[in-house]
């Protein structure tokens, strides 16, 4: 397990945390801020989370617990030997506390760790300021690639 926080805990995900992913990524407000916009059904879920939790050089998948209560979740997808791309939801009651940042900046240090890579992107819908502001604070910056729907954001490694 990381710690990220006095109260924020990130443990790897399991299959056993399917139907709660699944519920939590049909939820209204995730689906209205996520980038496809669009809800999924079980068997793609299950399909999904089985392709991600299978290999861990190109994917990892983190729960987000506060005060040991499931809040949210930390995904990193590997792009290439250099990048990966995050992606952070929490549950409306656990945001606007800092806990993503925290969440973020634990996930990243790991990432780093783990992979050796040079940099991690994040692609953030312009109408979640929240969010884009999260990313800033963990230290992210904007690339400058950005365009009428989306922020594109990136942290590099710590030297």
């Amino acid at each position: 397990m990381l710690e990220s926080g006095s109260e924020v805990t990130l443990r790897p995900a399991t299959l056993d945390d399917a139907r709660l992913l699944f519920e939590w990524r049909n939820r209204p407000e995730i689906v209205m801020l996520s980038r496809s916009r669009r809800s999924v059904d079980w068997n793609e879920h299950v399909l999904w989370l089985q392709r991600v939790l299978s290999d861990p050089d190109h994917h990892l998948l983190f729960l987000v617990e506060i005060a040991f209560e499931p809040a949210g979740h930390l995904r990193f997808d590997r792009v290439d030997d250099e990048s990966c791309e995050v992606s952070i939801y929490l549950l409306s009651g656990w945001t606007g506390r800092g806990f993503g940042v925290h969440s973020l900046a634990a996930g990243c240090r790991e990432v780093f760790h783990l992979w050796g890579i040079g940099h991690i992107d994040a692609v953030v819908r312009r109408d979640n300021p929240r969010s884009r502001s999260a990313f800033i604070k963990a230290g992210f910056r904007e690339t400058g690639a950005s365009d009428t729907d989306v922020v594109r954001l990136r942290r590099w490694r710590p030297v």
